[in-house]
């Protein structure tokens, strides 16, 4: 007669139902911010090639042209040709190359950092549909499970064992279960729609509630952790890279020149080199070394920030799961209370020794301790989850 054993547990959804793994690798596949690690890595090989380059700037190519056509007429001509190389600082490539290093490095890191990201919202999007199917097949099997008992009350009714008032509280408890009933198809509808727009699955996975806790965190660092302190290091390797680029290059310049003064004289040819030594007037690159250094105390407050928040994290996710695993055991004894009362009430109501308000409130307040103990577990399994992303655990 009790529907609440089979509410317990959530049976596998259909053939076709991902395992956790294959759900959170189509949620990232599906998250807009999945292309930002690659384009990530293209800027540190930008910076790698740039880097690897010959010169330390754009090379320049200048060509003067000269005469006295427009005046005297007497033939004179000039023609120069420079070729500008702008060369390294001492120290300037091996910066740029620490940078794109950095870069490329947290370029791998915020594939991880999107993957944690991905798991918790993953998580939270299941275990909202999967308490809503709980409040589903409960409301379903006791709206069911009451038009059963409001149908055998009706027979005594009709043979005159119970009055009438009997089968309208009955007919009215049935009323009250359906409408229930259609509230938690459109909470289960609703649920069921973020989880497909987010993952592209709808069905849950087969193993969701197979997670095991985690005692300790994975041997890599945790995603948030390492990702800000990859964030420090290319911010400390762009503002280095901008103190060396606040110098200037030095140009090496190559240069040619063919000219005559007078039309009957033959032309003069030259060839030359040269060196342009910048002066180290910092005031023009201020801006850029202020702009990066700006970026390296945002990052340094972001890493501390980070720290800070997932040491609360981790001890309110630690503090959640031993709540839940004992509200899980209460929940155990409360239905086992509530399961021996109905059968007793039960008896008692087929023996004539109590009415159908007995009945119907002993059937009532075990279907609460059915669904209070099926969504404690559920919660439990969700504390699990919690607390094995707060140490960095990253489903596979």
């Amino acid at each position: 007669m009790l529907l609440v054993t089979g509410l317990l547990f959530s049976l596998p959804g259909a053939q076709a139902a991902p395992t956790l793994a294959e759900s959170i690798t189509a949620a990232i596949e599906r998250n807009p911010r999945a292309s930002i690690p690659a384009a990530r890595s293209q800027l540190g090989q930008g910076y790698e090639r740039q880097a690897g380059s010959w010169f330390g700037d754009r090379p320049s190519f200048n060509l003067v042209y000269k005469t006295d056509q427009l005046t005297e007429q007497e033939g004179y001509r000039e023609l120069e040709a420079a070729l500008d190389l702008p060369m390294w600082n001492p120290g300037q490539r091996k910066a740029l190359k620490n940078l794109s290093d950095s870069i490329q490095a947290q370029a791998g890191s915020d594939e991880r950092l999107l993957a944690w990201e991905v798991s918790s919202q993953v998580f939270e999007y299941a275990w909202q549909l999967k308490l809503a199917e709980q409040e589903t097949t409960l409301s379903k099997e006791l709206w069911e499970s009451n038009q059963v008992l409001e149908e055998d009350i009706q027979k005594r009714v009709d043979a005159g064992e119970l009055p009438r008032s009997d089968a309208l509280m009955a007919r009215q408890q049935t009323t009250q279960l359906h409408d229930i009933y259609e509230q938690a198809i459109l909470a289960e509808a609703n649920a069921r729609s973020a989880w497909r727009l987010y993952t592209g699955n709808e069905q849950l996975p087969f193993d969701l509630m197979d997670i095991q806790i985690q005692e300790t965190g994975s041997s890599d660092p945790h995603p948030q952790i390492e990702n800000s302190d990859l964030a420090v290091q290319s911010a400390q390797a762009n503002s280095r890279s901008e103190h060396q680029n606040i110098q200037g290059n030095p140009s090496l310049i190559l240069y040619a020149r063919r000219d005559r003064a007078f039309s009957f004289e033959p032309y003069d040819n030259a060839l030359g080199i040269g060196v342009t030594l910048p002066f180290a007037t910092e005031s023009l690159g201020a801006g850029k070394v202020a702009e990066a250094e700006m970026l390296l105390t945002e990052a340094m407050a972001d890493q501390a920030e980070i720290r800070r928040n997932l040491v609360l994290l981790q001890e309110q996710s630690r503090q959640e799961l031993e709540s839940a695993k004992r509200r899980l055991d209460l929940a155990k004894q409360q239905y086992e209370i509530a399961r021996s009362r109905v059968k007793l009430t039960q008896r008692a109501f087929d023996l004539g020794e109590s009415g159908v308000f007995l009945l119907l409130q002993a059937r009532e307040e075990a279907a609460k301790a059915a669904d209070h103990l099926a969504r404690s577990r559920i919660t439990y399994y969700q504390s699990i989850s919690r607390y094995n992303l707060s140490l960095g655990v990253i489903p596979e």
